[in-house]
């Protein structure tokens, strides 16, 4: 009986194969940076938290008693009596806010930075003052080795920088808002919110803040300026919306790029 005895065959994969599997495997790493670099840009936008402030959930709610009933009257005391006080008053009463609202802004900076620099420093000299010429002669040689001039070439920096920037923007329009909550002094805390979808272009419009009930007006409406901790947001989704803004990867790519 004869045993013959084989050996292991190895494949070995072609190095085309190689570099194709290695190109697909840095561009699924590449796709997969790039998306995380879209994600961590869109997830810092900036946002408006329109929660009531704490000293709103904090102060109680006023209690509303029913009016006693008057014996005589000629007019109704139910939810809508002939003569009453329309503007808003109660949770759940609706008020017009008129936002206007404008800021200007400007600024300028420069700076200019001017720095010269330059010397020589030269060796120390020794001296000997004895009687010993080879002591002299000694010092001399060394005197010689020594007898340098470290001298520092001349370096010039200048640094000149100015930037300028000026914004104006204007936000003007009307919202009905709701009252969500009367405070105990008398106060409301209101949230309003509108959508708008025309032609494919969402405009979304949100305010809250508080206000005082002897600043609304005969008709029922209030100006944004008589909010206390407001807080409006105004946002456009669409293509318009987009126009406005830098796309995510070019965002990414400029905040990670040192220079």
């Amino acid at each position: 009986m004869s045993i013959v005895r084989t050996q292991p065959v190895h494949t070995a994969k072609s190095p085309r194969i190689q570099t194709r599997t290695s190109r697909k495997a840095r561009a699924i790493t590449a796709l997969a940076l790039v998306a995380s670099a879209l994600s961590l840009a869109h997830a810092l936008s900036p946002e408006i938290d329109f929660n009531p402030p704490a000293y709103v959930d904090e102060m109680p709610s006023k209690e509303f008693l029913p009016a006693p009933a008057q014996a005589g009257s000629l007019f109704g005391q139910g939810d809508r009596p002939l003569f009453a006080d329309r503007r808003a008053m109660r949770p759940n009463d609706l008020i017009t806010i008129n936002i206007d609202e404008s800021s200007n802004a400007s600024l300028s900076s420069s700076k200019d930075y001017t720095s010269t620099s330059g010397g020589a420093v030269n060796a120390p000299v020794l001296g000997y003052n004895g009687s010993d010429e080879q002591a002299a002669k000694d010092t001399q040689d060394l005197n010689n080795q020594t007898n340098y001039t470290l001298q520092k070439t001349a370096d010039n920096s200048n640094f000149k920088g100015s930037g300028q920037q000026s914004r104006n923007d204007a936000l003007k329009f009307s919202i009905t808002a709701r009252i969500l909550k009367v405070l105990e002094n008398g106060n409301y805390f209101v949230y309003g919110h509108n959508e708008v979808l025309i032609d494919g272009e969402k405009r979304l419009v949100t305010i809250s803040g508080v206000i005082r009930p002897y600043d609304i007006e005969r008709d029922n409406s209030i100006s944004s300026k008589f909010i206390a901790d407001s807080k409006i947001a105004y946002t456009s989704i669409g293509a318009i919306g987009q126009t406005n803004h830098k796309k995510d990867g070019t965002k990414a790519i400029e905040d990670e790029f040192p220079f």
